[in-house]
């Protein structure tokens, strides 16, 4: 695994709490609704780079991201951000290039900005930045899948929309299944594998969307059986995800032959920001 480290700023960065360096801060109306962000940095050309990356509220022109951040040859950082509601304007500044895109923050679904600096040695030195907004989950449901009268397995569904409406691509691990594996918004585990797996604790089903771009959202259901029922609850995202996403991120920098990613992808392969889905959801497994 190349460069990764994981950095979680939604601790930092609250409703009314900016991180700001010599840019400044501002305040905010305390009642404006939070919203979620990923901010994905990569460094590609075989060289580190240093990124100097702000965030500007659009109305006010406050500064609440001011940091300058180091990123490894061929190296993805990932920090997670909490904000108000609000348009920004998030730059990124590279020793021979800058970039900036505008984005109106969603509560109901994450925004990844990506900045992907481009360092060869050679050459100028380029940075990109790219918006996102990574699928919704909105719920995981379980009903039997009965075959003469008899409930033979468990039929897993997740309900997820994409932010634009477009297709979405889904990859599951769980119980009964072989590792991970690719398919639609419905799967189907063995009774008995299910059965056994929640004898032993571990019945938890892991299920990553993904949207044309790349952009992924992940979702754990956790299945119970009692009476021969089986039921499902999803637990809170845990912190330990933001490893596995990074890994993802720095997988899927790796798929792109110039620099940009999420909406601004350029020549990435399909198949190779599938695999990286595939390598997340096996990632989340374990």
């Amino acid at each position: 695994m190349r460069n990764a480290h994981p950095t979680v700023l939604g601790a930092l960065l609250g409703a009314t709490a900016f991180l700001a360096g010599c840019g400044g801060g501002g305040t905010t109306d305390p009642t404006v609704g939070t919203s979620q962000a990923r901010l994905v940095l990569s460094s590609t050309g075989g060289n580190a780079a240093a990124l100097h990356v702000t965030a500007t509220d659009s109305a006010t022109s406050a500064v609440v991201l001011d940091r300058t951040i180091d990123v490894g040859a061929d190296g993805t950082t990932v920090l997670s951000l909490s904000l108000p509601t609000a348009e920004y304007t998030f730059a990124a500044v590279i020793a021979g290039g800058s970039d900036e895109a505008v984005v109106t923050l969603d509560p109901a679904a994450l925004a990844e900005i990506s900045v992907v600096a481009q360092a060869g040695a050679g050459g100028p030195a380029t940075v990109h930045v790219g918006v996102d907004f990574a699928p919704v989950i909105h719920a995981i449901t379980v009903h039997p899948d009965v075959d003469d009268g008899a409930a033979t397995g468990v039929v897993v569904d997740v309900h997820a929309t994409e932010h634009a409406g477009g297709a979405l691509r889904y990859f599951w691990s769980g119980p009964g299944l072989r590792g991970t594996v690719q398919g639609d918004s419905t799967v189907t585990l063995p009774m008995s594998a299910v059965i056994a797996a929640a004898a032993a604790g571990q019945a938890v089903v892991h299920v990553v969307v993904e949207d044309a771009a790349g952009t992924v959202t992940t979702a754990d259901a956790v299945l119970t059986v009692t009476g021969g029922a089986v039921q499902s609850t999803m637990p809170p995202r845990g912190n330990g995800d933001d490893a596995c996403i990074e890994a993802q991120e720095q997988c899927r920098a790796g798929c792109t032959s110039g620099i940009g990613l999420s909406a601004g992808m350029i020549g990435a392969s399909a198949s190779c920001v599938d695999q990286c889905a595939l390598t997340l959801a096996a990632c989340k497994a374990h």
